[in-house]
C-alpha cells in the first residue's frame, strides 16, 4: 500500500514538471505550441495552426465533401479525397464518394498491362 502511494506521489510530481516545460511545435520544430490540434491533438504553433483549429497537416487530409473527417482514400471516379461516412465501398479496393455512386457513375476498371498481354497470348479474347 505504502509502495502504490509513493508511485502516485512519484508520478503527479513527474506530471507536474511535464506540464510546465513548453513544448515545441510537432510540425515544424522551431516555435513553441501554443495550441492543439482539435482531430490529432498535436501540439502546434500559430504559424502551422490552419482555420477551425486544424493543424496544416490535417486540414491537407481532410474529407473534400464534409471537411470534418479524416480522408480515409480517394473516390475512384472523381478523385476527391472522402472518408468513411462520405463514401460507399463498391468492394475491398475500391471507394466511390456519395455524388458520383447518386449519379450513378461507376469506376472504369483497366486492367494492368501484363494482364491484357497475358489474356492475349492465351487466346481468350
Amino acid at each position: 500500500m505504502r509502495r502504490r502511494k509513493r508511485w502516485k506521489r512519484r508520478w503527479r510530481k513527474r506530471r507536474e514538471r511535464r506540464s510546465n516545460v513548453p513544448t515545441l511545435c510537432a510540425l515544424c520544430g522551431l516555435s513553441y505550441a501554443r495550441s492543439r490540434c482539435r482531430i490529432c491533438g498535436r501540439p502546434v504553433c500559430d504559424d502551422c495552426m490552419g482555420e477551425s483549429g486544424v493543424c496544416k497537416a490535417c486540414a491537407e487530409t481532410l474529407c473534400e465533401l464534409c471537411r470534418r473527417n479524416l480522408a480515409i482514400g480517394r473516390c475512384a471516379v472523381c478523385g476527391r479525397l472522402v472518408c468513411e461516412e462520405c463514401s460507399v465501398q463498391l468492394n475491398p479496393v475500391i471507394r466511390v464518394c456519395r455524388e458520383c455512386y447518386s449519379k450513378g457513375l461507376r469506376p472504369v476498371y483497366k486492367p494492368p498491362a501484363r494482364l491484357a498481354l497475358l489474356v492475349e497470348r492465351m487466346g481468350l479474347r
